[in-house]
């Protein structure tokens, strides 16, 4: 049993891996032709997010957006989003930029610089 979950956790880290690629390419084809390495992490927290923000999102402000599946195909379906100004620290000995996330678990993510 444990082999079996195993497996399926490192399916679905694939799967999430690819779709985070896929909308990673649509964005770069949709802009400017790179992305920042803040768009990126806004992106991998998209994707990957499953715990609280700090501060709740207004279901009222709820819209229809595209989910990019892979480079090609999209799906519609309910979005919601927050902007904030994010304070980062860049720790030399590791390479990486660390930003304050307002989360309800207080988590920070290490971003390679």
């Amino acid at each position: 049993k444990p082999e079996k979950t195993l497996h399926s956790k490192l399916r679905s880290f694939t799967l999430m891996n690819t779709k985070l690629r896929a909308t990673i390419d649509h964005a770069e084809k949709s802009g400017n032709g790179s992305l920042s390495s803040s768009a990126i992490l806004a992106l991998v927290d998209t994707v990957y997010y499953k715990g609280q923000w700090d501060q709740d999102l207004d279901k009222e402000n709820t819209e229809e957006g595209d989910s990019w599946l892979n480079k090609d195909v999209s799906k519609s379906m309910q979005m919601m989003e927050q902007s904030k100004t994010l304070h980062f620290t860049f720790l030399k000995d590791v390479q990486a930029k660390i930003p304050e996330i307002p989360y309800k678990a207080s988590m920070i993510l290490l971003i390679q610089a």
